[in-house]
């Protein structure tokens, strides 16, 4: 019971950064401008650009949380010259698999549902969000979700780890309803390579190279379904 009720916190709490992940930053240009409205426009239009810092809380939480438990993270990630091969073509078809899962997701649901207006984005920030905007939620998020969050809920059997995990994974991204759920799938997917590697590479190569091929699709000027 008390290991439910610290996955259920830890969840709950991330879902409730990322929901006021827009008041925090307001309060934060308050802070320093005095009122939002004295914010330079360079500011503004650069905001973008902090889209890791959530992600990074998130991972900085899971390595304190994992280290008071006596986890190694080194050997949680478990990167290695034997077994990074594998991991590589397991991550990439994890990450195909999610662009695919992406675009089929916005497509169905673009009619009830608001896409964010991508094509509005510079091409730089797009080139940012598909290198350290897709690397650093990659590594941070699966140390949170599939590390710590898979560590507090072992006990389970490993499908409902899994699907827990995945869940609360996808409500981590409830502020665009309409990533709900393909990244719900997505998860499912990324903790059943951790379920049956035993290690996180795979999921953050998955993870990373999801968010980094969507960022690369944008670029290349492909079609974004109800963008």
């Amino acid at each position: 019971m008390r290991k439910a009720i610290e996955f259920l916190a830890f969840s709950a709490g991330a879902c409730a950064l990322m929901l006021f992940s827009t008041p925090l930053i307001l309060a934060g240009l308050t802070a320093i401008y005095g009122e939002v409205g004295q914010v330079p426009p360079s500011v503004l239009g650069n905001l973008i650009y902090l889209s890791p810092l959530f992600p990074l809380l998130l991972g900085i939480v899971a390595i304190v949380r994992l280290k008071a438990a006596g986890v190694g993270i080194g050997r949680l990630i478990g990167i290695s010259g034997s077994t990074i091969r594998g991991d590589l073509i397991l991550g990439g078809a994890i990450g195909l698999i999610g662009l695919l899962l992406t675009l089929a997701s916005l497509s169905l649901l673009s009619s009830v549902a608001a896409v964010p207006p991508f094509q509005l984005i510079p091409i730089r920030t797009h080139l940012y969000l598909a290198t350290i905007g897709a690397v650093v939620p990659g590594v941070c998020e699966e140390l949170f979700y599939r590390g710590m969050l898979f560590h507090i809920a072992r006990p389970a059997p490993r499908w409902l780890v899994v699907t827990a995990t995945a869940a609360a994974f996808s409500l981590w991204h409830i502020a665009s309803p309409i990533y709900l759920p393909h990244t719900f799938l997505l998860g499912l997917m990324l903790g059943g390579a951790v379920a049956a590697r035993g290690r996180l590479a795979p999921s953050i190569i998955g993870h990373s190279l999801a968010n980094a091929a969507f960022g690369v699709w944008i670029i290349g000027g492909l079609p974004i379904p109800g963008a």
